[in-house]
């Protein structure tokens, strides 16, 4: 990630926006039809299901306009500073710093039945055409002692 961010200071006057994606996923939507994706700033997919105790986010995709590259750069350094250093913390960088960011959406999904995305090889592409609805989970008490 601190790669990214180089590469993100580097051709942050080339660029209008970034869009940070984990190479593991298949989307089921195209990317200019994702939620907020007409919004300006940061924008993050939604609250990780440790969000109500550890207030952490999702990791899978940040979505960071020229004007905001400083503010995701130092959410990404606090990230690699905590003890278990992952990328949940930079949704709470920002929250806890009061920077405003959009949730793609507000409920907690499981990866495996995300609405926009999906682990899955290149053979098993999902149908564009067809996406799944999505599945919320509804009972995040097992999450949070």
């Amino acid at each position: 990630m601190l790669n990214i961010i180089d590469f993100i200071h580097n051709y942050r006057n080339e660029y209008d926006r970034f869009v940070i994606l984990r190479c593991d996923m298949m989307y089921r939507t195209p990317v200019t039809k994702w939620p907020k994706w007409n919004n300006n700033g940061i924008i993050i997919t939604n609250r990780d299901v440790h969000w109500p105790t550890r207030k952490l986010y999702s990791d899978t995709i940040f979505i960071v306009d020229d004007n905001m590259t400083d503010i995701f750069t130092e959410s990404v350094k606090y990230s690699s500073s905590r003890e278990t250093a992952h990328l949940h913390y930079i949704g709470e960088y920002l929250f806890v710093n009061n920077i405003e960011f959009h949730l793609m959406y507000e409920n907690y999904y499981h990866m495996i039945d995300h609405p926009l995305q999906a682990l899955a090889s290149i053979e098993d592409t999902p149908d564009l055409n067809n996406p799944l609805p999505g599945v919320p989970v509804i009972d995040i008490s097992q999450y949070n002692p």
